[in-house]
């Protein structure tokens, strides 16, 4: 029973560890795409 305990516990972390991945790719690419904007607007 502790040993499906600590898999499941590490299940959830691999699961938040990905969606924190993507989290952080959406938030690139969010900062690249006003950073394309911004230097659009100056040239």
């Amino acid at each position: 029973m502790r040993i499906g305990i600590e898999m499941a516990i590490q299940f959830t972390r691999i699961e938040f560890l990905l969606e924190v991945k993507e989290v952080i790719v959406v938030v690139r690419q969010r900062i690249m795409q006003e950073l394309l904007l911004k230097t659009r607007r100056q040239v």
